[in-house]
């Protein structure tokens, strides 16, 4: 299935779950894409956007197997945010994640990359923690993951 095959899945399936409620205008969605596209040419990458909004790039392709919805991945990531500061790594040895339990970012994803993928992930806030206090994170902020997916269980 091609890649924009799935993103329209992707896509119809957030739509399904997810919603963004009254907690984002339209203007604070437009704000977010506005501040990640500047971040993408700042740094010079080369990014897809799925409708969401959600900003992807595909590192290194993987072995054509596909995550299921359900699965435990093994993966190693690095988050940070835009201002480069890490928040969260898990880059010496593969740790196990419940797709399911994962933000709505990383499960879009999930549903167009391939066991053994690497990429790169730009999350607006409505995909990721929203306007929730998190340790490390401030509120609505963007996110920026490398991850390779090392497996599924």
């Amino acid at each position: 299935m091609s890649i924009m095959k799935n993103l329209t899945f992707v896509f119809s399936t957030i739509l399904l779950f997810t919603s963004c409620g009254d907690l984002y205008s339209e203007q604070d969605l437009s704000e977010f894409d506005e501040e990640i596209k500047a971040y993408i040419a700042e740094k010079k990458w080369v990014c897809e956007r799925t409708e969401s909004g959600l900003y992807f790039q595909i590192l290194e392709s993987g072995d054509g197997t596909f995550i299921p919805v359900d699965a435990k991945i093994l993966v190693t990531y690095k988050g940070q945010l835009l201002n480069s500061k890490v928040f969260d790594e898990q880059s010496a040895e593969p740790v196990v994640l419940y797709a399911k339990q994962l933000i709505e970012g990383w499960r879009e994803a999930l549903l167009f990359i391939e066991v053994g993928s690497s990429v790169r992930l730009i999350i607006p806030p409505h995909l990721a923690y929203k306007n929730q206090d998190i340790p490390s994170i401030p509120k609505n902020s963007i996110l920026v993951f490398e991850m390779k997916i090392h497996g599924i269980e």
